[in-house]
């Protein structure tokens, strides 16, 4: 549930978004998501296309001027040291890739740009570092990625201008990686959730209040004993600005 501080709400009616904000607030919400930012309307993206809760997204600067989303470079590379970095690239490459087929609205054959420039990363090693990028590139390519090792000779030919004096390898992504406009993702996201029923309200999120997890069996008896070590959030306090 969310629980507004109606003393705290600014209904600006004067702007002529809604009539009576009130009854336009979503008083109950089965996920709630605090940030609007890329990675909050993207979770609100998966949530709700891969289930039928209800989500409801709390961003507090619509504007994003210090938002990290539209602050980053927008790059994606898949050379990481662990696994879990590894694949969330590959699937994310594949995302964005294909952004389109998964942020269409109406019309499936819909082309959205993102700004998507496919260019790959170089990781340079001194002498020192060698054996570390070696084992990073076997344990890329183990998952999938698309890189190659590149000795100083290799790194000469292909990058004449570059100074090789104190680098010994690299690895260079040659696929699944570049950059986007952060900014237009978000906007293709915002967008499709739309679409699909996701709430958004302009607002902070001031406090919030967990209950103790209460799991309910198939014969209708309650536990009180949490499968996971966190307590659900029962209701949340939001400064107000407006509802779109």
């Amino acid at each position: 549930m969310l629980k507004f501080g109606l003393n705290r709400l600014n209904y600006a009616v004067s702007s002529g978004l809604v009539k009576n904000r009130e009854d336009q607030v979503p008083r109950n919400t089965d996920i709630l998501v605090i940030g609007g930012g890329i990675i909050g309307w993207a979770t609100a993206f998966w949530l709700r296309r891969d289930s039928k809760f209800s989500v409801t997204v709390v961003e507090k600067d619509p504007t994003y001027s210090q938002s990290a989303t539209v602050l980053g470079l927008g790059s994606i590379r898949q050379q990481f040291s662990e696994p879990e970095n590894i694949q969330m690239s590959l699937f994310s490459i594949e995302f964005l890739r294909n952004v389109s087929n998964y942020l269409w609205v109406e019309d499936p054959t819909e082309s959205i740009d993102i700004g998507f420039n496919p260019q790959g990363c170089l990781m340079l090693a001194n002498a020192e570092n060698v054996d570390l990028l070696k084992e990073n590139y076997l344990l890329q390519i183990d998952l999938g990625a698309k890189v190659e090792l590149l000795t100083k000779d290799d790194l000469s030919t292909r990058w004449p201008w570059m100074n090789v004096d104190d680098i010994e390898m690299g690895c260079y992504g040659y696929e699944n990686e570049g950059w986007f406009d952060p900014f237009l993702l978000l906007k293709a996201l915002k967008i499709k959730c739309h679409f699909m029923g996701v709430n958004y309200v302009v607002g902070e999120v001031t406090d919030f209040h967990a209950s103790p997890f209460i799991m309910v069996s198939s014969s209708g008896g309650e536990s009180q004993r949490p499968p996971v070590s966190c307590k659900p959030l029962r209701s949340a306090t939001v400064s107000l600005n407006k509802i779109i």
